[in-house]
């Protein structure tokens, strides 16, 4: 995404959290071969959603991943952890 590339994630891991499906990407389940096949073959035949994946992935990375936003929220982690250590 940050790359500004279109995404054909699988639905693990937090992936989910990084991407919207439809939006930034696509997700399929995982080990869904035809679920791969068919989302590969949606990004090569139609350049338009292929194009507004990419910008909006990209877009998304800028806004949501970058080393200050991910700072920030693990800050906010270790606060939250170190007022309330018994909610580990």
């Amino acid at each position: 995404m940050a790359s500004g590339l279109p995404v054909i994630a699988t639905d693990v891991a937090g992936a989910a959290e990084a991407l919207r499906h439809e939006q930034e990407g696509l997700l399929i389940p995982p080990g869904d071969i035809e679920a791969l096949r068919s989302a590969l073959q949606r990004l090569m035949e139609d350049d338009t959603r292929r194009v507004n994946l990419s910008e909006r992935g990209r877009e998304r990375i800028q806004e949501a991943f970058t080393v200050e936003t991910m700072g920030r929220g693990a800050l906010s982690t270790y606060d939250r952890l170190l007022a309330n250590p018994c909610a580990a």
